[in-house]
């Protein structure tokens, strides 16, 4: 140690430590072990040497207990095969007591109730058994059970610092549990998602050509063969454009909503306000038959932003209100305002509105508002909207009254 004034300082030496305290090291050197151990296999084995080779300990056998809570399973051993001891139940013999009991428990070899087991120690040279209790919170979750060929003298702190190294190790263990289990999920989900998305592609091309033939070829039906058709014949081939028509464009949708998710952005400077005409023009025909005005109520900026997936946002949300707008609709407003982060435009009419019921899942995938019922569409309008703007590092806020009328915010970050 130097001292310089009021500074203090004192080089680490690892061999100076366990020379001064033998108990500060053997924590030391187990808790630099468990932290960079990534399996619950590993950890186990490892501690379970270490234990063994600070203590001076010629076998041992670490148990965790079972999700039934009724026996203990064989987790690692070091020195001596377990011979049908792979698995305890709780409360029967010497390691069975010490989980029951959640207690420390040394004896003699010589003392063991089971003898046969007693004999084949005996002829190994074990002497002395330990058992020590792996503790997570008030739990016991496991034993670890220690044997040595020579007398083993325990005093209070021996005593103490194997029950702490075994909770410790319990913890870890435990830690390592979760993290297996949560990365199995994550594989599971990953595979399940990858069949979706297989799914999904095989969905939205392998049926669209199909569908688009059906549709191709009853539209030639009826050109060709309509007078020939009684109106029976005529209203079949009608019902079949129709729903091949509401195929494609489901077919359509879903090819959208997976290129929302998985296609890359091209994020560039992007004027809005060219993007709202752009939208303006493409519904004119439907606003003008409808008498619905169309108006922009601020100052449109330039952002940064992909102007493909902009353009379906803003798209989508103008036909949102149209398609559901229902009779009463008269006007649509675009606004647009900022805060320190983000961009937030609202596209807002004054319809029939949605319910407060709906308005929790309405951005979700195939789910329409009873409003909906009777009209075309996917389902898929709004979740797009949604899965675009998270791509952007915004979100969608729905605000709606039934009967008066609906408002979408959507944010944009400013950082993207």
């Amino acid at each position: 140690m130097t001292v310089t004034g009021k500074h203090i300082s004192v080089q680490f030496n690892k061999s100076a430590l366990r020379e001064r305290n033998k108990e500060l090291a053997v924590l030391l050197e187990m808790s630099n072990f468990l932290s960079g151990t990534s399996s619950r296999k590993e950890l186990l084995e490892g501690a379970l040497s270490l234990v063994m080779a600070n203590f001076e300990y010629h076998a041992g056998r670490i148990y965790l207990k079972e999700e039934n809570l009724e026996y203990l399973r064989l987790a690692a051993y070091q020195g001596l095969e377990p011979l049908g001891l792979e698995r305890v139940r709780i409360g029967e013999g010497f390691t069975g007591k010490s989980a029951e009991t959640k207690s420390f428990l040394a004896q003699p070899v010589t003392d063991l109730e089971n003898k046969a087991r007693a004999r084949l120690l005996q002829s190994k040279g074990f002497l002395v058994v330990v058992c020590v209790p792996m503790i997570v919170g008030e739990e016991v979750v496991g034993v670890m059970n220690l044997t040595s060929k020579q007398v083993v003298s325990l005093d209070q702190n021996q005593i103490d610092l194997l029950i702490t190294l075994a909770n410790t190790i319990a913890i870890n263990a435990d830690r390592l549990s979760l993290y297996e289990d949560l990365q199995t999920k994550i594989q599971e989900l990953e595979e399940k998602n990858a069949t979706l998305k297989f799914f999904s592609y095989s969905v939205s091309h392998d049926l669209k050509n199909p569908a688009i033939s059906i549709h191709g070829l009853t539209s030639r039906l009826c050109r060709l063969y309509k007078s020939q058709l009684d109106n029976k014949g005529q209203t079949y081939c009608n019902l079949i454009l129709s729903l091949s028509e509401q195929i494609i464009a489901l077919l359509d949708e879903m090819n959208a909503y997976i290129k929302a998710k998985e296609s890359p952005m091209a994020v560039e400077k992007v004027e809005t306000k060219d993007i709202i005409e752009l939208v303006r023009g493409e519904f004119a025909p439907a606003l003008e038959q409808r008498g619905i005005q169309l108006t922009v109520y601020a100052l449109l900026p330039m952002i940064s932003a992909d102007k493909l997936s902009l353009t379906r946002i803003f798209r989508n949300l103008v036909d949102n209100s149209l398609k559901y707008g229902g009779a009463c609709l008269t006007e649509i407003q675009i606004t647009y305002q900022e805060d320190p982060n983000y961009h937030i435009f609202s596209v807002i009419d004054n319809g029939v509105g949605i319910s407060a019921a709906a308005q929790e899942k309405i951005c979700e995938p195939f789910q329409r508002d009873e409003t909906s019922r009777g009209i075309d569409g996917s389902g898929l309008g709004l979740a797009i909207v949604k899965e675009l703007t998270r791509r952007h590092g915004g979100t969608v806020a729905v605000d709606s009254q039934p009967g008066k009328g609906v408002s979408f915010s959507i944010t944009i970050s400013k950082s993207i």
